[in-house]
């Protein structure tokens, strides 16, 4: 028997949602060049984070249901994102 035939019976938990809606991702999306840069000059993912939370609350991007940003959890998606396009323009 599947998994998929054991949970036939119930109702998803939660709603799959595209991530790119998460208004975390379009923060790491916007500012993913300064980023890159910060990292590049020595800032830690904290640093980051705290930087980002303190952005977003103050151009209206934040919503207090947020635990976080997880600007680094975002930031690896995008890079991942863009290396597959890259590849597959290649």
């Amino acid at each position: 028997m599947s998994l998929t035939v054991r949970l036939s019976t119930e109702a998803p938990r939660r709603t799959a949602r595209d991530i790119k809606e998460d208004p975390r991702y379009q923060i790491a999306l916007r500012y993913f060049d300064e980023i890159t840069e910060l990292r590049e000059r020595g800032y830690t993912w904290g640093q980051i984070n705290h930087a980002a939370t303190l952005e977003a609350k103050a151009t209206g991007l934040w919503s207090d249901k947020f635990n976080g940003v997880r600007a680094e959890e975002f930031y690896r998606k995008i890079l991942k994102e863009r290396r597959n396009a890259n590849d597959a323009d290649d």
